[in-house]
C-alpha cells in the first residue's frame, strides 16, 4: 500500500556492503577514519547497522565461492546446468583451482579450472548440466579446493550453500482446499519471510471443508514482511481460457480506510520465467481486502489475544476471481504466487484456490453452439461460443409433442444455459433455438 508513514526496514530489506579501503590508503598509512554523509532530499528514512572496519593480512593462497547463480532458488524444470562465481583472495596469481558441488550431500562433481587470477579478480565457472530425479526442495553446496595444486590456506570462505525448489509443470485444473494434512500441498511451495511466521495449514477455519491457508499477522510483528505461496506451474496448450478464483478472509485491525498507515495486504503475482520476474494482477489491502464488519471500523481484540480474528462462517468469506487469459495467453508454463505484505494487523485466510484452463468442444468452436450431454440422464447444457444475444426462446418438446420447457430471452440469453429434465420420463426430446434469423432444433435422448 502506497503511505506516508515513516519507513522501518525488516530483516530482508538490509544489505551488506563490503568497500577495500587499501585502493585509497597511502603507502605507509598508519591511521585513518572513515565517516558517513547522508544528503537529505525529503525522502525516507537511512538506516546504518553493524559497521565493522577490518584490517586483514592477504595469504599467498585463498580463494572461494562468491556466488551460486545457477540453480536459481526456483526451477521449472529438472535439468539445469550449474554456475558460480569463485574469486581470487589470495596474493599469488591463481593458475589452477579445483571448483566442486553437491546435491542434498551426494556425489561430488569437480572441474579442475586452469587460468590466470589475480588478486581480487571474479571469474564463473558452468558444470555440466545435471538432473534431479523429482520435483521438491534441494540444497546445492558449491566449494572451491587446492589452489594453485596445494592447500588454501583460509577454509571458511570456500563454501557456499544454497536451496532451490523444482517444480513440475501440470496442465489444470488447480484445485486446493488445504485438506491434506501436509503443507505446503505437493506441487505448491512457500518461501518465508522468517522462520516462526509464515503462510501455514490451520483447522480452525475453511469455506469449504475443514482446513485452510493463513497468515498470522495478528502476532507477527515484522511490518513489511512478505511470505510467498506458489501455486503449481501449470502447463497451457492450445486452452480457450483461464481463470482463476479463491475464496479470502480477513478483517482489519487498523482503520480500513487509513492511508497514514500501512494495513496488511494480499496480493496475487504471475510469473512465466520460473519467478525471475512477477506482474502484480491482484493487490488488496484495508477496506478493499476485508471481508467483514462495517468498512470504516477495525476489529477491536484483546491485548493479550494471540489467534483474534477467525472467520466463523461462510458468510465472513469472499470469493474473488480473475481472467487469467490475456496474461498468460493460450500456449505456455505460468505460475501464481500469493504473497502476504505484513503490518502486524490482522489473520489472512485463503481457501477454495481453483486454476482452472478451459479448453472448448471443437464441436461448439466449429457450429457456434452444442447442447450436451447428449445422451443425458437429465441435466442438459445449451452452449454458445459466443453470447448470443440474438437468441429469443428455447422450447423443449417431449416425445407427445408437449412442450415441457421453455424460456424467453430479450438480448440476455447467457452462454451458458442449463436445462433440467430430471422429472420428466426417458424418451427422445426436441430442443428448438429460436433467433432472430433462423430456428435451429436437435434431438436429446434422455435416459432415466
Amino acid at each position: 500500500a502506497t503511505t506516508t508513514a515513516s519507513y522501518v526496514p525488516v530483516a530482508g530489506d538490509w544489505l551488506n556492503e563490503t568497500v577495500n579501503l587499501k585502493p585509497f590508503l597511502p603507502a605507509g598509512t598508519t591511521s585513518f577514519s572513515v565517516s558517513f554523509t547522508g544528503k537529505n532530499h525529503f525522502g525516507q528514512k537511512l538506516y546504518l547497522d553493524n559497521i565493522n572496519l577490518k584490517v586483514s593480512k592477504l595469504r599467498r593462497r585463498d580463494a572461494g565461492i562468491s556466488r551460486i547463480i545457477d540453480p536459481f532458488s526456483r526451477l521449472c524444470t529438472r535439468t539445469f546446468t550449474p554456475l558460480v562465481e569463485f574469486v581470487n583472495k589470495g596474493i599469488d596469481t591463481l593458475k589452477t583451482l579445483k571448483l566442486n558441488y553437491s546435491i542434498n550431500g551426494g556425489p561430488v562433481t569437480t572441474v579442475n579450472w586452469t587460468g590466470s587470477l589475480l588478486n581480487g579478480a571474479f571469474l564463473t565457472q558452468a558444470f555440466a548440466a545435471v538432473t534431479v530425479p523429482a520435483a521438491g526442495t534441494y540444497t546445492f553446496k558449491a566449494y572451491t579446493s587446492e589452489p594453485n595444486g596445494l592447500a588454501d590456506q583460509y577454509l571458511p570462505n570456500d563454501t557456499l550453500v544454497t536451496t532451490f525448489t523444482v517444480f513440475d509443470a501440470v496442465p489444470g485444473p488447480i484445485v486446493e482446499s488445504f485438506e491434506q494434512g501436509t503443507f505446503p500441498p505437493a506441487n505448491w511451495a512457500v518461501t518465508p519471510s522468517n522462520a516462526k511466521y509464515t503462510w501455514e495449514r490451520t483447522t480452525r477455519a475453511a469455506s469449504q471443508g475443514t482446513a485452510s491457508a493463513w497468515m498470522r499477522n495478528r502476532v507477527y510483528n515484522a511490518s513489511g514482511a512478505k511470505d510467498d505461496l506458489f501455486a503449481p506451474l501449470v502447463q497451457l496448450t492450445n486452452v480457450d481460457s483461464v481463470f482463476l478464483t479463491f475464496d479470502v478472509a480477513h478483517m482489519t485491525a487498523r482503520f480500513p480506510g487509513s492511508t497514514a498507515v500501512n494495513l496488511d495486504t494480499l496480493e496475487v503475482l504471475l510469473t512465466q520465467d520460473c519467478g525471475k520476474t512477477f506482474r502484480s494482477i491482484y493487490k488488496k489491502w484495508g477496506e478493499d481486502l476485508q471481508s467483514v464488519r462495517e468498512p470504516n471500523f477495525p476489529g477491536v481484540y484483546n491485548v493479550n489475544d494471540t489467534i483474534a480474528f477467525v472467520p466463523t462462517n461462510k458468510n465472513q468469506w469472499r470469493t474473488d476471481s480473475i481472467n487469467l487469459t490475456p496474461l498468460t495467453g493460450t500456449t505456455g508454463q505460468f505460475q501464481l504466487v500469493f504473497r502476504n505484505i505484513n503490518n502486524y494487523g490482522n489473520n489472512t485466510f485463503l481457501d477454495n484456490i481453483n486454476i482452472r484452463p478451459l479448453t472448448l468442444p471443437a464441436k461448439l468452436k466449429a457450429q457456434g453452439y452444442m447442447i450436451s450431454p447428449n445422451p443425458s440422464e437429465g441435466m442438459v447444457y445449451v452452449n454458445h461460443y459466443i453470447r448470443p444475444t440474438n437468441l429469443r426462446g428455447i422450447q423443449v418438446i417431449n416425445p407427445a409433442g408437449q412442450i415441457v420447457w421453455q424460456k424467453q430471452f430479450s438480448g440476455n440469453a447467457q452462454s451458458n444455459i442449463p436445462v433440467d429434465l430430471t422429472r420428466f420420463a426417458a424418451g427422445i426430446y426436441t430442443f428448438r433455438l429460436m433467433y432472430d434469423n433462423k430456428v435451429i432444433t436437435q434431438r436429446v435422448i434422455k435416459t432415466k
